[in-house]
């Protein structure tokens, strides 16, 4: 009989050992699904964040683009302003030189010729300022677009 009665104090401490690691185990099992949750989500959302930090990046990428095509081109008019403000100013010249041999009605037409030549040189003196303000204006939108990503990269 004392046989029997160990034998059931054994089968006694084996079912609670067993359980205990049942318990143990399915505790394992839903911190290991709760975890599994977890990540998949942490996952997303870092998915998330990334497709959007590509998309602002994209977007951002496409006005840089923009505004160096606007300042190349503001270039190209300077340039082409700056040629022809060369060249009128050697027209000037040239008819300054002509004034002094010439009198008489040719000296007039030379003289409002002239007129005429400082009124285009300092008109494109105007349209040179103009242009250098917005090429001015245009480089601080780039830094600002570009400084507002450095940010937004950061964070």
């Amino acid at each position: 009989m004392t046989t029997l009665t160990k034998k059931i104090q054994q089968l006694d401490q084996k079912k609670s050992k067993s359980s205990k690691l049942r318990r143990q185990t399915s505790q394992a099992l839903k911190s290991a699904k709760s975890l599994r949750r977890k990540s998949t989500s942490g996952i997303n959302s870092i998915q998330r964040k990334m497709d959007k930090i590509h998309s602002e990046l994209d977007d951002t990428s496409t006005i840089i683009q923009q505004k160096l095509a606007q300042r190349d081109s503001i270039k190209r008019l300077k340039d082409g302003i700056e040629e022809r403000l060369k060249q009128e100013k050697e027209r000037k010249k040239q008819i300054e030189q002509e004034i002094s041999s010439v009198t008489g009605e040719a000296k007039k037409q030379l003289e409002f010729t002239l007129n005429t030549i400082t009124d285009q040189v300092s008109e494109l003196k105007k349209e040179l300022n103009s242009r250098n303000l917005t090429a001015k204006k245009l480089v601080r939108v780039l830094i600002t677009i570009v400084l507002k990503n450095l940010n937004c990269l950061t964070k």
